[in-house]
């Protein structure tokens, strides 16, 4: 894995660890993977343009934006299947009370 899909796999597992199990590996080194492939496209998009001039002079998407619509719609699903949204929170399964985090004692 590349280094920000490694970063993201670091604050997926702690996010989620409430719903993740040893068979969700793979579906989140994949959500990781796209969510670096995400940034990168965001990156090119930003340095580049959301629309290119082809070499017949014609105006055309950027394939770096196909790139980032496809990672971003990859990411949406994948949060969905994670909980990653209120509404989807409702619907997985192993949320628990998170006032009972020793670790809120230390952020609040």
């Amino acid at each position: 894995m590349s280094d920000a899909a490694k970063e993201k796999w670091a604050t997926a597992a702690v996010e989620w660890r409430l719903v993740l199990t040893g068979s969700d590996r793979d579906a989140l080194r994949m959500y990781c993977e796209a969510w670096a492939e995400m940034l990168n496209a965001q990156l090119r998009v930003n340095e580049d343009g959301a629309m290119i001039l082809t070499p017949n002079g014609m105006v055309q998407k950027s394939p770096w934006l196909t790139k980032l619509e496809q990672s971003r719609e990859f990411c949406r699903k994948m949060l969905a299947e994670f909980g990653g949204s209120p509404s989807a929170r409702m619907r997985v399964g192993g949320v628990e009370d998170e006032s009972e985090d020793p670790a809120d004692a230390f952020l609040n």
